[in-house]
């Protein structure tokens, strides 16, 4: 299914009814909502993803450009079209008398005039030329040896490079440069997807952040409520004081605070993940348009639990990259593009030697059909061969241009090793990150089961009269900072692990 064949409406109620992706995870899948308007739409990560790759405009550019590629790539043969041409011309003149030869005291002459021709060029770059001319003339000279005469005549030629500019090596580098860039647009194709991709995986795994932390941060207001009203009914039975009332009310009043903040942060990457997903189509209405932007996304993907038997070899990361990753593919062109430059500026530097072959017949007489029979017949054939040689005398044109060249080629190589070893930092760094982030998320874990702990046993010690207000609402804190620490280290364990698979070249596969 193309989303881009839908309206925004119909795509996003297709994904807030639970729309089946062959890349979603069935286990994460999305239930049926009657109503995806009234509280917004449920969404997987895969059918982001999914959503993103039909909608996106940046995409979509790059697939105008690969387009682009290929249709110069496939036009640029049209070099070696046939060529076929066809040219008429009458003329009719009087002149006086220039001496007593003239014929006449005014020469009278018309003159109808035929050519066609048929140019095939080869790749070698030569070709053959086949021609045939056709002159039909009248006149009221006397010395003419009739009034009309028929001069019809057959070409055929061949002609060669045999040094500059010779044989299909050099004759067919624009083509197959095209080519290239053709490959080179695709990759780089791949490589804007592949960026979409990572992108709307690191917006969705952000508004899963912000949208936990929304929920953690409720929890501490409750928590604090909760307090607040404990220490309301110790207040009222007379063991508890009007000082601990007032530091409940104010750390209520100061988690409201943050409550609020953590709302516009959902808000915010809710935004941030949308524009990702969708642009609006010349046929979606306005109004709904904008109505939709007030629905809240609701992911349904969960973040993924540390695996303890990943595999982490960054040296087998490195061999997947350099293998897969776009970028590299696009340098590898670029150095093949430089040596095709290099072979073309040193054919050009040579000096030109070029052989034609070509062979005439002419017909002369007062009848058209006679003439061209006489022609055609090859009776009064002519023949003959050729070379042609031509060297500038300093050709510092060519010259400068392979050197160039060669600047080029060097340049390539080096920009070619300088993005493999980007690559290869990429690697080692995602390598790291994955390996910090799941001792990270291991260690959070265990200080949020302690700071939960350490909650409830002061609880009871308070209820005792063994501890005090303020130390109660201080481990509140800590119990709520730790669960924003764990939440926020599985959040980065989600996104090193994209980041380690984008930087292996898979991403664009596994998703």
């Amino acid at each position: 299914m193309d989303f881009r064949t839908l309206p925004l409406v119909a795509a996003l109620s297709l994904c807030a009814t639970g729309f089946a992706s062959p890349l979603q995870d069935t286990s994460a899948a999305a239930p049926a909502q009657e109503d995806p308007t009234t509280v917004g739409f449920q969404l997987t990560l895969e059918q982001a993803v999914k959503i993103a790759l039909d909608n996106n405009i940046g995409l979509r550019i790059e697939v105008f450009q690969e387009e682009i590629q290929l249709y110069t790539h496939l036009g640029s043969w049209g070099a070696f079209d046939p060529l076929a041409t066809i040219s008429g011309t009458y003329t009719d003149s009087e002149q006086p008398a220039s001496t007593s030869l003239s014929g006449a005291s005014v020469v009278e002459s018309d003159t109808l005039a035929l050519q066609a021709g048929f140019m095939y060029p080869l790749r070698s770059g030569g070709s053959f030329d086949l021609g045939y001319s056709h002159s039909n003339s009248s006149t009221n000279s006397i010395f003419a040896l009739d009034d009309t005469l028929t001069d019809s005549a057959v070409s055929l030629s061949y002609t060669q490079p045999l040094l500059r500019g010779a044989w299909s090596g050099y004759n067919t580098v624009e083509q197959q440069k095209a080519e290239l860039r053709w490959r080179q647009s695709q990759q780089r194709h791949r490589e804007v997807r592949v960026d979409l991709v990572h992108s709307v995986v690191q917006a969705y795994w952000d508004l899963v952040a912000a949208l936990e932390g929304h929920a953690v941060q409720q929890e501490t207001v409750e928590l604090g409520r909760r307090q607040l009203e404990q220490n309301k009914h110790r207040l009222e039975v007379g063991v508890g004081t009007e000082v601990e009332v007032l530091q409940a009310e104010t750390n209520v009043a100061t988690q409201l605070e943050v409550l609020l903040q953590t709302e516009t942060n959902a808000l915010t990457a809710d935004d941030a993940l949308k524009t990702l997903l969708f642009a609006r189509a010349e046929s979606d209405n306005w109004e709904q348009w904008y109505a939709w932007w007030d629905h809240a996304v609701d992911p349904m993907t969960t973040l993924p639990e540390v695996d303890e038997d990943l595999p982490l070899d960054w040296i087998a990361s490195l061999g997947a990259a350099l293998q897969s990753r776009p970028e590299l593919d696009q340098r590898r062109i670029d150095i093949q593009i430089a040596e095709f430059d290099i072979m073309k500026a040193g054919s050009e530097e040579r000096a030109g030697l070029d052989l034609t072959l070509s062979v005439r017949s002419t017909g002369v007489d007062g009848q058209s059909d006679e003439a061209v029979k006489t022609a055609t017949s090859f009776e009064f054939p002519t023949a003959s061969a050729g070379l042609t040689y031509s060297a500038p005398l300093y050709n510092r044109a060519a010259e400068n241009a392979l050197r160039s060249a060669r600047v080029g080629l060097r340049s390539a190589r080096l920009v070619y090793e300088q993005t493999e070893t980007g690559i290869l930092t990429e690697i080692r760094a995602a390598v790291r990150g994955v390996r910090h982030q799941a001792q990270a998320v291991r260690a959070a874990g265990v200080s949020y089961d302690l700071a939960k702990r350490q909650l409830e046993a002061e609880n009871s010690r308070f209820e005792q009269g063994l501890s005090t207000n303020f130390q109660v609402l201080e481990y509140q804190q800590q119990l709520s900072q730790a669960k924003a620490n764990l939440v926020a280290s599985r959040v980065r364990y989600a996104k090193a692990r994209t980041a380690l698979v984008k930087a292996e070249g898979r991403l664009d596969q596994e998703l």
